[in-house]
């Protein structure tokens, strides 16, 4: 899968079950596809109609409004099944991005009911469990997919390993992080944010290379 944008480099990394390839490009994401795309190409909202969903879900516009490009390229992607979400709060942004999700899991059980309520059509098990306790599975998933979490989770590696042991031979992983210049681009530019969001990068760019992955 081939995006457009600036600086991409491609990282590719051995899990327990096969390699791991992933695209990491200054955007705002690091992405891999390799199937499961949007809902349906004929019911998933587009254009306007997704800017009123976004809009629903979050409260402050200039938030729905960079979600809503975001959710543009995750639809780009092909997701093998069977699916993993880490981190899936509420499952409302997800079901805007995909079809179907075997598993998915949260360490906020306030956040894991919601996402059995909001996003049952989606999600077929959900479970509430820290990233970092993630296990093997027989058969493997095709896709793990993270969406702005790793960038929360102090030890990451644990996490990445837990990754490269549920992914099946081929399996991708699909994992999304803030700009970590994006403090540039707002209205209202605060130090302190841009601080984090550097500390919150080379932490996990660090990490992944640090777990067998290299750029």
């Amino acid at each position: 899968m081939r995006l457009r944008g600036p600086r991409q480099r491609e990282i590719i990394g051995p899990g327990q079950h096969g390699k791991i390839r992933m695209k990491l490009t200054s955007t705002n994401t690091l992405l891999t596809g390799s199937g499961n795309q949007a809902p349906s190409d004929n019911c998933a909202p587009t254009g306007p109609v997704l800017m009123t969903e976004l809009l629903r879900i979050y409260n402050w516009p200039s938030q729905a409004y960079w979600r809503y490009f975001e959710v543009r390229a995750l639809r780009r992607l092909v997701y093998d099944e069977p699916i993993l979400e880490i981190g899936c709060g509420d499952g409302q942004l997800t079901s805007l991005i995909l079809g179907t999700v075997e598993d998915a899991i949260d360490i906020n059980p306030k956040s894991v009911q919601k996402c059995r309520k909001n996003a049952s059509h989606v999600y077929r098990n959900v479970r509430c469990l820290d990233a970092r306790e993630l296990q093997a599975t027989p058969s493997g998933y095709g896709t793990v997919f993270a969406n702005c979490v790793l960038e929360h989770i102090p030890d990451i590696e644990t996490v990445l390993r837990g990754c490269h042991r549920s992914l099946r031979l081929g399996g991708k992983l699909v994992i999304t992080v803030p700009l970590v210049r994006m403090n540039d681009y707002l209205l209202f530019r605060q130090d302190w944010y841009a601080h984090l969001r550097r500390e919150q990068l080379a932490h996990v760019t660090s990490s992944v290379k640090e777990d067998g992955l290299s750029c």
